[in-house]
């Protein structure tokens, strides 16, 4: 694991899926490139992992409410915020799954697991769209269609 950034092991399992590399990592969530293991197909699994409120357990795989500090614990001691987050990101998986448009990466699965949940969407190679408009500035209007 890498202390740094608490993401999954390479070569985990969750699920049906094999992490193969971290493709990135912000406030609220890691994503991971991943293989189905049966089907040998490519995924990115999104994992709920609010920075500011949860952390890594020491077995490097479940996520852990931190309901230490200043946030907001609930009377039975859990953390108010990473509960609100969480279920925030579990009915966002559901209503992605229901779309289907070319200009959105499809969502295949979403489900539970470690303390946390996951987004399971295709995986599509290339160049991020932040990259080409930082490099480019403005794309043409029949790119972006």
């Amino acid at each position: 694991m890498n202390k740094k950034s608490n993401t999954l092991p390479v070569g985990y399992r969750l699920h049906q899926y094999r992490i193969e590399a971290v493709l990135g990592a912000g406030g609220f969530g890691i994503t991971y490139k991943a293989v189905h293991e049966a089907l040998q197909t490519r995924a990115a699994i999104k994992e709920y992992f609010p920075v500011e409120w949860s952390y890594r357990d020491r077995d490097e795989v479940n996520v852990l409410a931190n309901t230490q500090g200043a946030l907001p614990t609930s009377e039975e001691g859990e953390d108010v915020c990473y509960t609100w987050g969480l279920e925030r990101f579990l009915n966002e998986a559901r209503i992605l799954a229901r779309v289907n448009h070319p200009g959105v990466v499809r969502v295949r699965d979403f489900f539970e697991a470690n303390g946390t949940a996951y987004i399971v969407m295709d995986y599509e190679d290339g160049e991020p769209l932040s990259q080409i408009l930082q490099r480019d500035k403005t794309l043409p209007e029949e790119q972006v269609r």
